[in-house]
């Protein structure tokens, strides 16, 4: 399929840069927000998008793709060469989907069935074990342990509309203009009439009364067809619905989208991870990138004074959290820590241990009154914990392998890339978790040449930890040491890259 085929409608944080991006892969946007028109100097067509892009409103750096089954799944492959993304979810069972599932036993609400190793929850009365019932696809599902949630019925999805079996409707929220809403009320009566239900998109709005007449009449149509069937096979999809894909962007792929954005527009540094992590930081963003607009010939001495605002926020504040995010989209805040050093884009942080317990990875006591060092620096691919004693004496190395560090108002954030390196005296020098790497990484529809590259990173830290132990009780020295210099670019960000 060629994307110059396929119409795509983008909002939220990441609308600039992927307007970019897919402009240049020869994708077709449409109904373009106003400031995307204005930067764009383009009048794009408002026509209907066979897929839309937009972020979760729950956690704003994970990108979602709605649309048709084949033309979403091509969006997201384009969009993860171009960016660097390297996690993403598709939906096992695609949303208004007809599936044909078994009857396993009756639930606490429905039925409890099976389709294609999924478990069901179903709402219907006819829960006879072994009966091979066609269900719509209410909830999907991404994971396997999942439960997905259904109703007895048909359906048919369609861009503009999806067609229920039973009486129902619903306009899609995001239609505001009067006249179209009584013109898709009207069109609603008409299907209620014949006993049957209907849900407008937001792409009905582009679509004239005259053309969405005939096409619900062809419609309604091939849904009485598929509801004159009696016989289901188990396990088959009846009917295709809508394919709900998740992308879960990391600081590399924010990068990258900076650098498509900058194209476009004045770009603060690091703009995609800051504006997805806080609103507190929109203010100060947006008062960067207007003044870089107004004096161009002055924009590296702006990006340089809104770092050096940054760092000098962060070096500040009284408590600092390291927001160590999986490439799933969960997060993890851990500290508080406080300032020990800071040097330019070099921090050390440090902690005092409280409660007993042992070091993850290295299996050592952990002791109260024991330090906790930690050391990165800016856009750095590692993030490196020491641990010492009461007295002084080295327990313990705990390198974490990840993304690019980005500095934020009081935190460091990073996506953690599953493999770690760590030291004890005891067990020398290892590489641990390559299991766990490789099953997150095939969850989550990882390429085979990315984890090699992850692997062969972990490997060169290997080495240098190894080199430079005896510098342990130095540990800027040693961070000097081991961690690539932040004048030299990262071999794992250039492996993504590559990539």
């Amino acid at each position: 399929m060629e994307t110059n085929s396929i119409t795509v409608r983008i909002r939220g944080p990441y609308a600039t840069a992927l307007t970019k991006i897919l402009i240049d892969e020869g994708y077709e946007i449409v109904q373009a927000s106003e400031p995307i028109q204005k930067r764009f100097s383009v009048a794009f067509n408002p026509k209907p998008a066979d897929v839309t892009v937009k972020s979760d409103e729950e956690r704003p750096n994970t990108l979602l793709l709605i649309g048709s089954h084949t033309k979403t799944s091509l969006l997201s492959s384009t969009i993860k060469k171009k960016t660097g993304l390297i996690y993403s979810e598709e939906s096992l069972v695609d949303q208004y989907s007809t599936i044909a599932l078994t009857i396993i036993e009756k639930g606490s609400n429905g039925c409890i069935g099976t389709f294609s190793n999924l478990k069901v929850q179903v709402e219907t009365e006819e829960c006879v074990a072994g009966k091979v019932l066609p269900a719509v696809v209410i909830t999907p599902v991404f994971r396997q342990q999942e439960t997905v949630k259904a109703k007895k019925g048909l359906a048919l999805y369609t861009p503009l509309y999806t067609l229920f079996s039973w009486r129902q409707t619903s306009i899609s929220e995001h239609i505001r203009d009067r006249r179209i809403i009584d013109e898709l009320l009207g069109l609603s009566q008409q299907v209620l009439n014949e006993g049957l239900g209907i849900k407008w998109s937001s792409n009905s709005a582009y679509v004239s009364l005259s053309e969405l007449k005939e096409m619900l009449a062809n419609d309604i149509d091939k849904l009485r067809k598929i509801m004159k069937q009696n016989v289901f096979e188990p396990d088959k999809v009846i009917s295709e619905g809508r394919r709900i894909v998740k992308l879960y962007s990391n600081t590399q792929s924010d990068l990258v989208m900076d650098c498509a954005r900058s194209a476009v527009t004045p770009t603060a540094p690091a703009h995609h991870t800051l504006k997805t992590l806080s609103k507190d930081l929109d203010l100060i963003i947006d008062f960067a990138e207007k003044t870089m607009e107004i004096y161009p010939e002055s924009s590296q001495l702006i990006r340089s004074a809104f770092r050096k605002f940054i760092n000098e926020k962060l070096v500040g504040a009284k408590k600092i959290f390291i927001r160590h995010r999986k490439l799933n989209g969960n997060e993890f805040l851990i500290g508080p820590f406080q300032i020990r050093e800071a040097e330019e884009d070099i921090i050390m942080l440090q902690r005092y241990i409280k409660s007993p317990g042992y070091y993850d990875g290295i299996n050592v006591k952990k002791e109260p009154g024991d330090i906790s060092l930690t050391i990165t620096s800016y856009q750095s691919n590692i993030v490196m914990h020491i641990y010492f004693s009461i007295n002084g004496e080295l327990k313990g190395v705990y390198v974490n392998v990840n993304t690019p560090v980005i500095f934020g108002w009081d935190s460091i954030i990073y996506d953690d890339l599953e493999v770690d390196v760590v030291y004890s005296p005891i067990m020398g020098v290892k590489v641990q978790e390559e299991e766990l790497l490789r099953q997150v990484l095939m969850e989550g529809g990882i390429s085979d040449d990315i984890q090699n590259m992850i692997l062969s990173y972990a490997y060169e830290i290997k080495k240098r930890v190894e080199n430079n132990i005896q510098l342990l009780p130095e540990p800027i020295s040693f961070y000097e040491k081991i961690a690539l210099q932040k004048a030299q670019p990262e071999l794992l960000t250039q492996y993504l890259k590559q990539e």
